[in-house]
């Protein structure tokens, strides 16, 4: 591309363009640590911890974050995948058994 050709109102079209492209691929690369980030703050502010006792998430706000371990049916899980909505013992999708 010779930019020496391109008038001056394209040109700065073309800047804004790309500063917005550029902006939009940064968005898509940092949006799911921090989405990871909003969700353990959640559950933290909804006195949740990493290994309590399993309950039913509303939404995806308290669903189980990628590593975090619930307790349900007397055993241990560890979520497989972010925002994980699923019961441990009743699908076991997205979950795996924490065995010493």
């Amino acid at each position: 591309m010779d930019l020496n050709v391109i008038e001056d109102a394209d040109l700065e079209q073309l800047r804004i363009d790309v500063l917005n492209e550029q902006d939009r691929r940064h968005r898509i690369a940092i949006a799911p640590a921090a989405i990871d980030a909003l969700n353990r703050d959640y559950l933290a502010a909804d006195n949740q911890v990493s290994g309590g006792v399993w309950k039913q998430p509303s939404g995806a706000v308290d669903a189980y974050p990628e590593g975090w371990q619930v307790t349900e049916g007397g055993k241990t899980w560890e979520s497989l995948i972010p925002a994980n909505a699923y019961s441990p013992t009743a699908y076991r999708a997205g979950w795996k058994e924490v065995t010493t």
